[in-house]
């Protein structure tokens, strides 16, 4: 996956955190990428990808999953139910670091500031996209936050 433009949200009007919004040449197929279990959360798989971050819960049932999710290990399990958490949760857990952005393949998306897909990326990826915005992430516990970087 490589980065080809990034831009903030800053969520102006909203209560919410804002969030990197990037174009990229691909998407990485979550179904291809190959999951860590969480030893302490059974039910939190993980897999990263050139800075591309995929992570789920499990749920017993429900709409969302892919068959023959493979784990690291080799071994193959169905995956159902929620497949969502946080990048907060997911840092706390010990993977990542990691932050939420929404992502984009099509010019005209990134340009209209919706029909995003959700992701996460590495903060090693995403200190490097705060670069492109000239802005910083600031640590708040487990969680990263986008700021302004500091008038002179």
């Amino acid at each position: 996956m490589k980065i080809i433009k990034a831009k903030v949200n800053w969520m102006r009007g909203f209560s919410s955190d804002p969030y990197f919004e990037l174009l990229v040449d691909n998407i990485p197929d979550v179904r291809k990428m190959v999951y860590k279990r969480n030893p302490n959360d059974c039910n939190l798989l993980y897999s990263e990808s050139n800075g591309y971050v995929s992570f789920m819960l499990l749920g017993k049932d429900g709409a969302l999953g892919f068959p023959d999710t493979l784990l690291e290990n080799g071994k193959k399990i169905n995956t159902y139910g929620a497949w969502s958490s946080s990048s907060e949760y997911v840092n706390r857990m010990g993977f990542g670091p990691c932050i939420e952005v929404a992502l984009t393949t099509l010019i005209s998306s990134y340009v209209k500031g919706y029909t995003f897909h959700a992701g996460a990326i590495t903060i090693k990826l995403a200190r490097k996209v705060a670069k492109m915005c000239n802005v910083r992430l600031s640590k708040n516990g487990d969680k990263y936050i986008i700021k302004r970087k500091a008038r002179k």
